[in-house]
């Protein structure tokens, strides 16, 4: 469940490293707070 949201956490966050510079950290950062 962990790996899963890590993953979609990662791809998440590349998709929105073009669009956003602010949710980026955010979501990047989220998945290594779910560890």
């Amino acid at each position: 469940m962990v790996l899963l949201c890590n993953i979609i956490g990662f791809l998440h966050g590349w998709s929105l490293h073009s669009l956003s510079t602010i949710y980026h950290p955010m979501i990047f950062i989220f998945p290594f707070m779910l560890i």
